[in-house]
């Protein structure tokens, strides 16, 4: 006969012991790391000059993540013309079951032994060993709602250029975006609020091959389009595009969109495409005082003068402008875009919700065209990578 008195003090004392067990390996854990005793700020992608060295951050929740991965660190590459550094980091979020394999299940190496941890361990070493870049690849540890610490902390230790993180729903065969975890979404605004570098959200719509092994393989003639509205975190936008044009099986177009109702102080003629390597003089800008009362804009168009100058011999590079009226001009113009691109590249388009052309978002930290590009109903099927600008970080102009 059973005493149930017994079976209660047995599993109460099997639950406590659990739970000493965990918060004493959580204090292990967190003891081991590196205070963080200064808030560091760097530069982002815009003011990195040339030749400089590109850090990358990118992060990773399980096995589906890493052939999207190793595409975008592949498509940074470039053709060697610039130095590239990339950290991967496994975010693993701590309960019960990661608990016990700390506890109870580590091999000689120091990896945790089942899950996916080692697959994807291993097939960034394999990525790493075909490719002469820079690699390195770790794993943490964390409750979700302590997990930004992590990765910004690591994204300073590594002077990080960009921290990538995967979106918090997933691609259904049938079209459709399906919510993997709930906990992802405030992880990466966390992220996006404490991060000293810019942050760049994946949405991935089949940029890697399904097979981990074949991952890095590039289709020839990959289109890539960065949509640029205006904005700190458009040009970092725009810059990454640049960055990922010397790859040689890229081809990146700059979209400049033009609101109507804030164009009457430049002078232009409809949209206007470039052909190859043949960059379209910029529309030349009239004094204006409403103008330049925004220095935003003139940042703007120091920003798209350089871009143009520093890419003009790029046979990979166009340059495309387009004037939008109302929201509506919008979603057919992206529509049409979709049929011919393989990666959407955009920032938040801040200059989009005083112009009146998006008025209400889901995911605000995607921006308006973001969250645009990433929703079910906009019938989207290209992947999207949405680049924020740390509010944190401090731009110092380089252009002239």
């Amino acid at each position: 006969m059973i005493d149930v008195p017994v079976v209660e003090a047995f599993m109460f004392s099997s639950f406590l012991n659990s739970m000493i067990a965990a918060l004493a390996l959580l204090g292990i854990i967190q003891a081991t790391k590196k205070p963080n005793l200064m808030i560091s700020t760097h530069a982002g992608m815009e003011e990195l000059g040339v030749g400089a060295e590109f850090h990358l951050l990118v992060c990773l929740h399980n096995a589906i993540d890493v052939p999207c991965s190793i595409n975008l660190i592949e498509s940074c590459r470039g053709s060697g013309a610039f130095s590239l550094s990339v950290n991967t980091m496994h975010l693993i979020e701590y309960n019960e079951r990661t608990a016990a394999q700390l506890l109870y299940r580590r091999d000689i190496t120091h990896m945790l032994v089942g899950g996916e941890s080692k697959q994807i361990s291993d097939a960034f070493e394999a990525y790493r060993s075909k490719v002469a870049i820079s690699m390195r690849h770790s794993t943490t540890i964390s409750f979700l709602f302590n997990m930004h610490e992590d990765i910004c902390r690591s994204a300073d230790e590594v002077a990080a250029s960009m921290i990538v993180l995967p979106y918090h729903m997933l691609y259904r065969d049938d079209g459709k975006m399906q919510v993997r975890n709930s906990e992802i979404r405030k992880l990466n605004q966390r992220v996006i609020s404490h991060a000293t570098c810019p942050v760049g959200i994946i949405i991935d719509r089949g940029l890697g091959d399904t097979s981990l092994t074949s991952a890095a393989h590039l289709s020839h003639n990959r289109n890539v389009f960065g949509l640029f509205f205006g904005g700190p975190s458009d040009r970092e936008a725009i810059t990454l595009g640049g960055r990922l044009s010397e790859h040689p099986d890229i081809r990146f177009t700059l979209l400049h969109f033009l609101c109507s109702r804030h164009s009457d102080g430049l002078e232009q003629s409809g949209t206007r495409v470039s052909s190859n390597s043949a960059m379209v003089q910029m529309p030349q800008q009239k004094s204006n005082p409403k103008l330049d009362s925004f220095p935003e804009i003139e940042k703007d168009q120091m920003f798209l003068n350089s871009f143009r100058r520093k890419y003009e011999k790029n046979s990979r590079v166009f340059y495309e402008e387009r004037t939008l009226g109302t929201e509506k001009d919008l979603v057919p113009a992206l529509q049409a875009l979709d049929a011919e691109c393989t990666l959407f590249i955009v920032g938040q388009g801040q200059s989009l919700a005083p112009a009146g052309l998006v008025r209400s978002t889901e995911c605000p930290e995607l921006g308006p065209v973001g969250d645009l590009l990433t929703h079910s109903y906009s019938s989207i099927t290209s992947s999207v990578l949405v680049v924020i600008k740390s509010r944190s970080h401090k731009s110092f102009s380089r252009y002239s």
